[in-house]
């Protein structure tokens, strides 16, 4: 059975700090995903038949972005660590959000996890206004 735990905001490093060494977690690996990543038949796989097997200390997956459910052709969106032993890594929070470094042997999965971004479209369009001045010079 799911519990919840409630709390003012701190930063996004202390919350996932909390939410992996200050809950009742007892498993050796960690699945940390976002509520907006999903996971894929071919990522189950490969966990299963190759992470796991063998005795690997974390595991780092790239994404394929989406916006809105629609696969974008590329993006700057990083590869990072996703499963992991809690007592091999340390988070930290050099700017607007959290960064997970794994000290061990990390896998790099070769399937890739999907982010599905459902922000408004407003979000990731810059207003007219914004551009201009900023066109090419020459």
């Amino acid at each position: 059975m799911w519990r919840g735990t409630r709390g003012p905001f701190d930063s996004h490093a202390v919350q996932w700090d909390f939410a992996i060494r200050g809950t009742d977690i007892t498993t050796p690996y960690v699945l940390a995903l976002d509520a907006d990543y999903r996971v894929t038949p071919e990522f189950v796989r490969e966990c299963q038949e190759a992470f796991l097997p063998g005795g690997y200390d974390a595991g780092i997956a790239a994404f394929d972005y989406q916006v809105l459910g629609r696969v974008l052709m590329g993006s700057v969106y990083p590869a990072k660590p996703v499963i992991f032993q809690p007592s091999r890594l340390r988070i930290e929070q050099p700017g607007h959000s959290q960064e997970m470094r794994v000290e061990g042997r990390v896998y790099r999965f070769d399937a890739r996890l999907i982010h599905d971004d459902r922000k408004p479209v407003g979000r990731f369009v810059c207003p007219r206004s914004s551009t201009r001045g900023s066109r090419p010079r020459g």
